[in-house]
């Protein structure tokens, strides 16, 4: 395994002047890398598009939607029948519909709104430079990296081949970034 700082830029020319910047520092031929990562949602990994099977973010909507509808419905049926001596049967029905399916859909939103289930932030697209920094201070390199513009900069450990980080997943969210402030104690 690599150490390896990786830095995300807005656009090519950033990026180009943070690889400028670290060959300065004497940073040997096969160890900067660089390649444009997609947005989220645009990898492609599955036959028909996008990245991820399902909306993570969607889970728990079925079951708020029965929940929501059994609770919009209870309250359908009170007000059907408080219409029905002016409507008749009608009422009710009309009632129980009416509340099921907004219950349904209030009860569904909740749940996908739920904070306290939300999936870590995805990488965001850009312009990566990621850099082998194997046996030397990646600090330096950080440093540059935020000099540059960097958006976002991580320490990770990955495989590097042939001069490229090749075990780079841009589906997987970002998990050690790194900021100025961090140069005694990186995350691990």
């Amino acid at each position: 395994m690599a150490r390896i700082v990786a830095a995300l830029f807005e656009d090519q020319v950033a990026a180009e002047k943070a690889i400028t910047r670290v060959r300065e520092l004497g940073a040997p031929d096969g160890t900067v890398s660089t390649f444009v990562v997609n947005p989220p949602g645009m990898h492609h990994g599955l036959p028909l598009g996008g990245d991820q099977p399902a909306d993570g973010e969607a889970r728990g909507g079925g079951q708020g939607a029965v929940r929501g509808a059994a609770i919009g419905g209870a309250a359908g049926i009170a007000a059907g029948l408080a219409m029905a001596p002016l409507v008749g049967p009608v009422g009710i029905a009309a009632g129980i519909g009416a509340g099921a399916f907004v219950g349904a859909l209030a009860g569904a939103g909740n749940a996908m709104g739920d904070e306290s289930k939300q999936q870590p932030t995805a990488r965001p697209g850009g312009v990566m430079v990621a850099v082998n920094v194997d046996g030397t201070e990646p600090q330096d390199i950080v440093d540059v990296m935020h000099d540059c513009g960097a958006k976002q900069v991580e320490l990770e450990d990955g495989e590097w081949r042939d001069g490229d980080w090749s075990d780079f997943d841009p589906i997987r969210p970002p998990r050690n970034v790194v900021t100025r402030s961090a140069r005694q104690n990186y995350p691990t």
